[in-house]
């Protein structure tokens, strides 16, 4: 069968999209995803400082404001009371929890950076 030469193979452009939809996805998390270190305390932190973790962006931050506002955090696992906060969410970050202390919650520094010439 004779093949256009001005009209590319469908599977290698289908191939080829799929590639930069996945790089186009996944670069931003990759850049964001710098490892924590400390922990937040529920019942005080900042929405920007819940923010930083995994998973909970400024929406799921205000709402965790929202509902602290009403009733105390008296375990790190109430979480999953939280509008879209569940059980396999709070495992993932049940290190990071607590609620009581200081909240030390910060992005870990990864090595030197240098800022423009």
């Amino acid at each position: 069968m004779y093949r256009n030469a001005t009209r590319p193979d469908p599977w290698r452009w289908t191939l080829s999209m799929a590639l930069l939809v996945v790089a186009l996805v996944m670069s931003p998390v990759a850049i964001a995803e710098r490892p924590l270190s400390g922990q937040v305390n529920l019942n005080t932190a900042p929405a920007k400082q819940l923010a930083l973790l995994p998973g909970i962006g400024l929406k799921r931050a205000a709402r965790i404001v929202t509902y602290r506002a009403r009733r105390a955090f008296k375990r790190p696992v109430e979480l999953a009371r939280v509008r879209g906060i569940g059980l396999k969410t709070v495992r993932k970050l049940k290190p990071f929890l607590r609620v009581k202390g200081p909240s030390t919650l910060k992005r870990a520094d990864t090595g030197p950076r240098t800022h423009g010439p």
